[in-house]
């Protein structure tokens, strides 16, 4: 395996992301949104630059922290609902990542806040957590990939009661599902997953193994997530489930594993690896990182913008995702060697 070829990645990751850190702990972007910074702390932590990492935190805390522990800008997404914005379907995702970082940075006076209003959105009716809190078409919805974010800082806290109900969440929806070859993403308060939800374009609430340039990470983060919760717990229902999630993305189209989104699934697959020795688990990962690699901008960072019809002056997902990478890059390799 390339063990070399995956620290230079990260490396140039890292050099790249540096390069555009300002000393207030904000990016120079072209367009500095929230979801330029959930990640980034968590990266830099991860490669040593506690320091950045910190600064990094700061900045969150006085631009997106809100008294009741959200995070929101005053002026940018989370505010209005769109009909296609990401923040507004997953409105929880990045809140997730902003507690996951502020909480293994040691941040208590961010993470405790962000937690605790995190832990007021889990379903009481279905254990899922709910797509947006706020208001519009996905408010009162649950769904797989806020769920799977959630038990990402959940597997932290020792909080197993929560835990557990959010990955029976994700058992039960896989197991609800009428047809195999189309997983619907969102759950209505009985835990019932939605063929269409209206107004709104099929990729953005199912997955069909079929289709090319679809929301296969939600799969995937899924997929990760119930493996992790059979490494916690030892019970092998979370591990079938897992292998179920990962089944179908084995059955979709190429891209699933070379496009935007495919290190959840390669994460899963380390995961799994790591469970069962399975060796196809292995060489799925390492065609993933290998994708990556190739991605990989000459400067560093990663752009799937131009993949998702985003343009080029709107930048916060570079940030966003070329943070993610710098993380997985460090962490997704031990699992293999």
């Amino acid at each position: 395996m390339k063990m070399n070829e995956y620290e230079k990645t990260r490396q140039k990751g890292l050099d790249w992301l540096l390069r555009h850190l300002n000393d207030d702990g904000s990016f120079r972007a072209n367009n500095p949104l929230l979801n330029c910074y959930p990640k980034a702390p968590l990266a830099l932590l991860k490669a040593g630059r506690n320091e950045e990492a910190m600064k990094v935190l700061d900045h969150i805390k006085g631009a997106y922290l809100r008294h009741d522990g959200d995070f929101r800008a005053c002026d940018e997404y989370k505010i209005e609902p769109s009909k296609d914005g990401f923040e507004w379907r997953l409105y929880l995702y990045h809140n997730a990542w902003f507690c996951l970082s502020a909480l293994l940075n040691g941040r208590l006076d961010i993470s405790k806040p962000g937690i605790d209003y995190m832990l007021g959105q889990q379903s009481n009716s279905n254990g899922g957590f709910y797509s947006n809190p706020t208001g519009g078409t996905y408010k009162g919805l649950t769904d797989i990939a806020s769920t799977s974010s959630a038990c990402q800082v959940l597997s932290y806290l020792g909080r197993e009661a929560e835990l557990l109900r959010a990955a029976d969440y994700l058992i039960r929806t896989m197991e609800r599902q009428k047809n195999m070859d189309l997983l619907c993403l969102y759950t209505n308060e009985q835990g019932e997953p939605l063929v269409a939800i209206p107004g709104q374009s099929a990729g953005f609430y199912s997955v069909s193994t079929d289709k090319p340039s679809q929301a296969f990470w939600s799969v995937g983060i899924a997929a990760a997530i119930l493996a992790l919760v059979h490494i916690l717990t030892g019970q092998g229902t979370y591990l079938d489930a897992s292998r179920q999630y990962n089944d179908f993305l084995m059955k979709c189209h190429d891209d699933a594993a070379a496009s935007f989104g495919c290190w959840k699934q390669c994460w899963a697959c380390c995961l799994l690896y790591r469970v069962t020795g399975e060796t196809a688990f292995k060489d799925k990962a390492i065609t993933i990182l290998d994708y990556l690699t190739s991605y990989q901008d000459d400067d560093g960072a990663w752009r799937y913008g131009k993949d998702l019809g985003i343009p080029d002056e709107d930048d916060a997902i570079v940030f966003n995702l070329t943070s993610e990478l710098i993380l997985w890059f460090h962490e997704l390799p031990k699992y293999l060697a």
